[in-house]
């Protein structure tokens, strides 16, 4: 059966990205005015900052793929893979209040060194890798389900409504 690939939402990263370089425009205009300059001048780290985090998703382009091998997220500098031995379980869960791709991992399976990257990370609180905020993927909970299932349908887990 083939892998299913799941990709990151752009709308978000792009309409946050363009709002940062809009402000970053606004302060460098800002800069020419003589009662503004020095607020301009503060704020201006701040809008590129935003700007630089919001564009990274988009550089990064982080894609999910769920195979006959297991549960994998790949992106420009990194990449995390779990073999369906190493998955206890792999679904959706309540993190800080929103729903979320997780991975529960096997008994003795440590879970990925933490990196720069926002996601995939260890939840001490969920007990599981978050892969990232369900409504970030270009998915649904039943499309998430149906490539989880493709491939092992005993593993599939919601515990979003705990």
């Amino acid at each position: 059966m083939e892998a299913t690939e799941i990709r990151l939402l752009r709308g978000l990263p792009i309409a946050l990205s363009l709002g940062s370089l809009t402000l970053v425009a606004m302060c460098v205009a800002a800069m020419f005015d003589p009662q503004s300059a020095w607020i301009a001048i503060a704020f201006t780290p701040f809008a590129l900052i935003a700007a630089v985090v919001c564009a990274l998703p988009l550089l990064e382009n982080p894609r999910l793929r769920v195979g006959p091998d297991g549960v994998s997220v790949r992106g420009l500098r990194h990449h995390v893979a779990f073999t369906w031995p190493e998955i206890r379980s792999v679904g959706i869960a309540r993190s800080s209040g929103t729903e979320c791709l997780a991975v529960w991992l096997a008994p003795g399976v440590k879970p990925p060194a933490r990196e720069k990257w926002l996601y995939p990370s260890w939840s001490p609180r969920v007990g599981a890798v978050i892969i990232g905020r369900l409504d970030m993927w270009d998915t649904t909970r039943s499309e998430f389900r149906a490539a989880i299932s493709n491939h092992a349908p005993d593993k599939w887990r919601d515990d979003s409504a705990r």
